[in-house]
């Protein structure tokens, strides 16, 4: 029987705190590593949009197949004290809520390197998009593009 090769990121654990699409699309992408999604306790809305995957959202199965899902209240003592557990031994973290949503937490992205050294953490963000001269709008450049010619 064929061995396989290792995949490129085999062995690594990322956090991702994700909703929409540049997150779950970036950390999708992680060739091997163990990605655990955190997730609020109203869960990813995303879950929501269809049922077409065997009673799931297709969009969530698309962007988070793979994945494990961690439901954690960071409101809550409880929920702080675990997300630090678990990026005590992680090697990555992606987040793209609103900016300063995570900060208003206790989690800047930019500090936590201080009690997690050996992290490498990243905000992912959208800013407004210029399609032309009329049209301005937040989102990603590809959708903003695809509702310029199909509003």
């Amino acid at each position: 029987m064929a061995t396989r090769a290792p995949l490129p990121l085999e062995g690594i654990l990322v956090l991702a705190i994700e909703q929409a699409v540049a997150a779950p699309f970036c950390s999708a992408r992680l060739a091997g590593a163990r990605v655990i999604k955190i997730e609020r306790p109203e869960r990813d809305f995303a879950r929501e949009y269809d049922e077409v995957v065997h009673g799931q959202s297709s969009y969530f199965v698309w962007l988070n197949g793979g994945k494990e899902s961690l439901t954690v209240d960071l409101a809550s003592n409880d929920g702080k004290e675990t997300l630090h557990a678990l990026l005590s031994r992680a090697d990555g973290f992606v987040e793209n809520l609103k900016p300063g949503a995570l900060r208003r937490l206790g989690f800047d992205v930019e500090e936590l390197r201080r009690p997690h050294p050996r992290l490498i953490a990243r905000s992912i963000r959208v800013d407004r998009v210029m399609v032309d001269e009329a049209v301005r709008i937040r989102g990603h450049d590809i959708l903003a593009r695809s509702r310029r010619f199909h509003p």
